[in-house]
């Protein structure tokens, strides 16, 4: 970790390898894409595809966390045209396109473009803006970049979840300014707390505000005063005066957050879509609506793991735990509202999943009440048999005996001669129904219960007895005092 001087400025600490000045001015912009792939052992990491100097071994330690490049395409001396935002074009000297899939599969593109000759202010502003605001129509030598990167991500090993690639809803880019526009910016007063100004304004606001009202970041211990600058908006951001690896180190923030955003749009559609889902669950059989609980519930899960892994992952310093890209990642997640979006995303999966707990519990008495209900069935239907099979039973034994008063010439139906026999097999199922219903009456008219209002009491039960209260002459003492309740009456 470097020392800082004042607080302020950084020291060259390192030699002098963390301050360098820039020939030619580049632009990284890092674009979120709502398409998914299945990221495997082969795409490269992060570490082996530009020079991280000393900050390397950092991203060696968290590379399983990191994003990973499924592809790359070397664009230098390439023609970059933007047709949705006129006819300009710009020549592109050295640049790459990068597909950088996150652990869950979340894809981002990102675009290194350096720009050839010593473009103005007002040039690179016009690029900005015409890359951000009209990125879908951005082609390469009259191939649209979306083709381009679809072609590449075919021929690459890990494979892709579909065929057209999509833009998402965020984008940054980071401008590096060299030559004569470095020391536009530098001289632009980029300090803490101070006004946007001249070429560092114009860039910050694409073009669009001129006039000082961008309300710009300066992370305090990237400002050095004639030396580096480090200023961002939630969609820009300039780098100014720093060396190669201290650049590359900070542009992998702008990658981490479009993803995280994204992952958060995502969510927080889900979580909409969970809870119409949970409004309208209507199946023909409580099996069918606990299985699209469960559906829901898993699905709920998923977004809950994207955003531990694919957002929250990514807002603190652990994956690489270095000044530079501390400062510049926390600056860039308060400008864009990372935290608050998380936190909000949050509370709303979290409230579907309280819906869907309940509505599953509702589902699961619903069940256990058929279940209920049929063991229930089942026992009355054998009680029954039991009672209407009892008096056949025993008049068959009755009759089948050998027995002197059983007369052999006479039917068993004639009740002048068997009226004994049948009032024992009848007289017991009599008594046992007849008990049974009485005892159901006096248990309907004997209890009494109100909702709310604690459990079944016997209304014939006699209310308790209340001691009557102790009454006494009210002494001037009396009344509302400090630390008691009501007044005594």
């Amino acid at each position: 970790m470097d020392e800082w001087q004042g607080g302020d400025a950084p020291v060259d600490g390192n030699g002098g390898h963390d301050v360098d000045r820039r020939q030619l001015t580049g632009v990284v912009a890092a674009y979120s894409l709502t398409n998914h792939i299945d990221p495997d052992g082969s795409c490269t990491p992060l570490h082996a595809t530009a020079d991280f100097g000393r900050f390397a071994r950092n991203l060696r330690a968290s590379e399983p966390l990191l994003p990973r490049v499924v592809c790359r395409r070397d664009i230098g001396g390439s023609r970059l045209t933007v047709p949705g935002a006129g006819s300009e074009e710009w020549s592109v000297h050295e640049g790459q396109l990068l597909v950088l899939a996150a652990p869950r599969g979340d894809l981002a593109l990102v675009m290194q473009v350096t720009l050839p000759g010593m473009p103005d202010a007002d040039e690179v502003a016009r690029f900005l803006a015409a890359t951000c605001f009209h990125r879908d129509s951005m082609q390469l030598d009259g191939t649209p970049i979306v083709h381009l990167t679809c072609q590449d991500l075919h021929e690459a090993p890990a494979p892709a979840a579909s065929t057209t690639l999509t833009f998402g809803t965020h984008v940054h880019q980071t401008v590096l300014p060299g030559n004569s526009l470095l020391d536009a910016v530098l001289g632009s007063g980029a300090g803490a707390g101070e006004a946007d100004g001249g070429a560092l304004g114009l860039l910050i606001g694409r073009g669009l505000l001129r006039h000082g009202a961008t309300g710009h970041v300066t992370p305090r211990p990237l400002n050095a005063p004639g030396r580096t600058v480090a200023a961002l908006v939630r969609g820009v951001s300039v780098l100014a005066g720093w060396s190669r690896p201290a650049e590359n180190v900070m542009l992998l923030a702008p990658p981490l957050v479009v993803v995280g955003l994204e992952v958060l749009n995502r969510a927080r559609a889900a979580a909409f879509q969970a809870l119409e889902a949970v409004d309208a669950v209507s199946a023909p059989s409580i099996d069918e609506a606990r299985l699209m609980v469960s559906d829901l519930s898993a699905r709920l899960t998923d977004i809950e793991l994207d955003m531990s892994f694919g957002v929250e992952a990514y807002i603190d310093s652990v994956l690489v735990p270095e000044l530079f890209f501390e400062s510049f990642l926390a600056a860039l997640r308060d400008a864009t509202g990372m935290a608050g979006g998380l936190d909000n995303t949050s509370r709303m999966v979290e409230r579907v999943m309280t819906v869907l707990r309940v509505r599953r519990v509702s589902l699961d008495n619903l069940v256990a009440e058929r279940a209920e209900r049929r063991v229930r069935t089942i026992s009355n239907i054998v009680a029954a048999g039991t009672v209407v099979a009892f008096p056949p039973t025993l008049l068959l034994a009755f009759f089948g005996v050998n027995s002197p008063d059983v007369d052999s010439s006479r039917s068993i139906l004639d009740l002048s001669r068997y009226w004994l026999a049948y009032l024992c097999a009848f007289l017991p199922v009599i008594v046992l129904v007849a008990t049974g219903y009485l005892q159901l009456v006096r248990l309907r008219r004997t209890t009494a219960f109100a909702p709310g209002a604690g459990p079944p009491v016997d209304a014939r039960a006699a209310p308790p007895a209340v001691a009557p209260l102790e009454r006494r002459a009210r002494t001037p003492g009396d009344g509302v005092r400090a630390g008691a309740g009501a007044p005594v009456p």
